[in-house]
C-alpha cells in the first residue's frame, strides 16, 4: 500500500475514533434512572434530608447540590465506542511497531557496546560503527579500535556480509589518509590470499602442472554516500621459477618461464570469490627423482581499476611473494599416474549429468578461413536428468562433420562437481552447420592438472549438435 493511501486510511480511522471516544465517554458517564434527590458529589440519596449540606460527604445540597436519580452505565455505548477506536488503535500500533523496527538501536548506545556488538556479527552493529566512522564521530583511540578489530575479520578463514563492512571501513580510512603505514601494509596484503598447489606425480617430459588458487577480500564498489572513491587492481607476476632436486638443492633449467597473471579486484570481483590459474612449467632433460619447484612473483595493487595494467600504472602497494610445492617425476616406462576406469556401469550416470549446449560462431576479426567457435558442456543437477558425476571426467573433444574433424581442445570435471565449462577455440575452414560433438577420455588431460588422478574410460557422442553463427 502506497503511503498516501495508508495516510488516507488513518485520517478516516482516527475520526472513527473519534466518534468512538464521544461514545465511550457518554457509556461511561451514564444516564440519571429514577426521580429521588442525591448529593450531586458523592450520589447519596437526600430523602427526608433537613439540612443544608450531604450528611454523608458533607458538600452543599442546596439548589445545584441536588439532583434526581442515580446515573447507570450505558454498556451498548461502550461497545460501539471500542470498535470504532479500535481499528484505529490496531493501525497506529502497527505502523508505530514498523517504525520501530526499522531504527537500529544501536545508534543510542556507547562505543564499547556497539564494538562488542560488531565484533559478534550483529550487522546493525557494525553500520552504527560505520556510520560513526564516516561521520568522525569517533575520537582516535575509538578509531584504532575499529582498525584491529577490522583487520582481524579480514584475515579471518570465514567471511560474511560483515566481514565486507569490516574491509570497506579499512578502504575508508585508507582513503581518509587515517590508516597508519604498518596498518596498510597489514590491510593490502590481506586483500589476496593464494593457495598453491602442484601435481604430486609427473610423468618423466612431462610439464609439471602448477596451480595458483586467490581468495579476495577486496573492498566493495563505490558507495553513494561519500563512501569508497577508487577500485583496487591487482597484478600477479611471475617474476621467477625455479625448480631445484630434492636431495641435492641443485636448480635445474627450465625450457619456459610463464608470463604475468593480471586480475582485477573491486568492482571486477565478488567479495572472497575465488579463481583459478593453471600454469604448465617445462623442465629440460631432467631425470626421475624428487623435486621442489618454487615461484616467486610479485603483488602490485594500482591506485585505480585499470582492466589491463602495466609498468607506468601507478602502484600504492607491492609485495613479493615465494610459493613452493613438491613433486615426483616418474621413469616415462612406468608412469602410471592416471588410472583409466572402464566401468559399465558409470557410462549411464556420466552421460546422465553431462549436457552439451550448441556451438557457436562468434564474431571476430580473425581471418577468412579461421572461425572463433565457443561449445557449452553443464554437468551437474541442473545440466540434464539429476545428479552429480560419479567420477572425475577428462576428455579430449572433437568436432566432426561428415569427413571433417577439428579438434577443440580438452575439458575436466571433477567427481560431484556442478560447473558450466565454456569452451573456445580457434578453427580453419569451419563450415559445418552440425557437429557431432565427440568426447573421448584423455589421460593426457588429466595429467595437465594438479590434482585429477582417475578418471572414466569412455566415449560419449552427441549427434548432430546445431552450430549457431552470427546474424542466425
Amino acid at each position: 500500500m502506497c503511503l498516501v493511501s495508508m495516510v488516507n486510511l488513518i485520517a478516516v480511522l482516527g475520526l472513527f475514533a473519534l466518534v468512538g471516544c464521544v461514545f465511550i465517554w457518554l457509556g461511561l458517564r451514564g444516564k440519571r434512572l429514577g426521580v429521588e434527590p442525591r448529593c450531586r458529589g458523592c450520589g447519596y440519596e437526600l430523602t427526608g434530608a433537613s439540612s443544608q449540606v450531604c450528611s454523608e460527604c458533607g458538600a452543599p445540597i442546596d439548589g445545584r447540590g441536588t439532583v434526581f436519580g442515580k446515573r447507570r452505565r450505558r454498556p451498548l455505548l461502550l461497545i460501539v465506542g471500542v470498535l470504532a477506536v479500535l481499528p484505529f488503535a490496531g493501525s497506529l500500533s502497527t505502523c508505530g511497531y514498523n517504525y520501530v523496527q526499522t531504527v537500529n538501536a544501536y545508534r543510542f548506545y556507547p562505543f564499547d557496546w556497539v564494538l562488542s556488538g560488531a565484533t559478534g556479527g550483529t550487522v546493525d552493529a557494525l553500520e552504527e560503527l560505520d556510520r560513526r566512522l564516516r561521520s568522525d564521530g569517533i575520537n582516535d583511540a575509538q578509531r584504532q579500535s575499529i582498525v584491529a578489530a577490522a583487520l582481524k575479520e579480514q584475515s579471518a578463514s570465514s567471511t560474511s556480509r560483515a566481514t565486507q563492512i569490516w574491509v570497506n571501513m579499512l578502504e575508508f580510512l585508507y582513503q581518509s589518509g587515517k590508516l597508519s603505514q604498518a596498518d596498510t601494509t597489514r590491510y593490502f596484503n590481506q586483500i589476496c590470499t593464494y593457495t598453491f598447489t602442484v601435481r604430486r606425480r609427473v610423468c618423466e617430459f612431462d610439464a609439471v602442472p602448477t596451480m595458483l588458487e586467490t581468495e579476495w577480500r577486496s573492498p566493495q564498489a563505490v558507495m553513494p554516500s561519500g563512501g569508497l572513491g577508487r577500485f583496487v587492481g591487482l597484478r600477479c607476476d611471475q617474476s621467477r621459477i625455479r625448480i631445484t632436486k630434492k636431495d641435492t638443492g641443485e636448480e635445474v633449467a627450465l625450457a619456459n618461464r610463464p608470463g604475468g597473471v593480471t586480475s582485477g579486484a573491486g568492482r571486477g570481483h565478488a567479495f572472497a570469490a575465488k579463481e583459478t590459474a593453471t600454469h604448465l612449467v617445462r623442465a629440460t632433460d631432467l631425470p626421475p627423482g624428487e623435486y621442489e619447484i618454487t615461484v616467486i612473483f610479485e603483488e602490485q595493487h594500482y591506485a585505480d581499476d585499470v582492466a589491463d595494467p602495466n609498468e607506468d600504472s601507478p602502484k600504492v602497494h607491492t609485495r613479493e611473494l615465494r610459493m613452493t610445492g613438491d613433486f615426483e617425476l616418474v621413469d616415462q616406462d612406468a608412469c602410471n599416474t592416471v588410472q583409466l576406469v572402464n566401468d559399465a556401469s558409470l557410462e549411464q550416470a556420466v552421460r546422465n549429468v553431462l549436457t552439451v549446449g550448441q556451438v557457436d560462431v562468434m564474431p571476430s576479426t580473425l581471418g577468412e578461413d579461421e572461425s572463433l567457435v565457443g561449445l557449452m558442456l553443464h554437468s551437474g543437477p541442473l545440466a540434464a536428468a539429476s545428479g552429480f558425476l560419479p567420477i572425475d571426467i577428462a576428455f579430449e573433444i572433437t568436432l566432426r562433420s561428415g569427413d571433417d574433424v577439428w579438434n577443440f581442445g580438452n575439458v575436466v570435471v571433477h567427481a560431484g562437481a556442478m560447473a558450466a565449462n565454456n569452451k573456445t577455440a580457434i578453427l580453419r575452414d569451419f563450415d559445418a552447420d552440425a557437429v557431432d560433438v565427440i568426447l573421448r577420455s584423455s589421460a593426457d588431460a588429466a595429467r595437465e592438472t594438479t590434482d585429477v588422478t582417475r578418471i572414466w574410460d569412455g566415449e560419449i557422442v552427441v549427434k548432430d549438435v546445431p552450430v549457431v553463427r552470427p546474424g542466425n
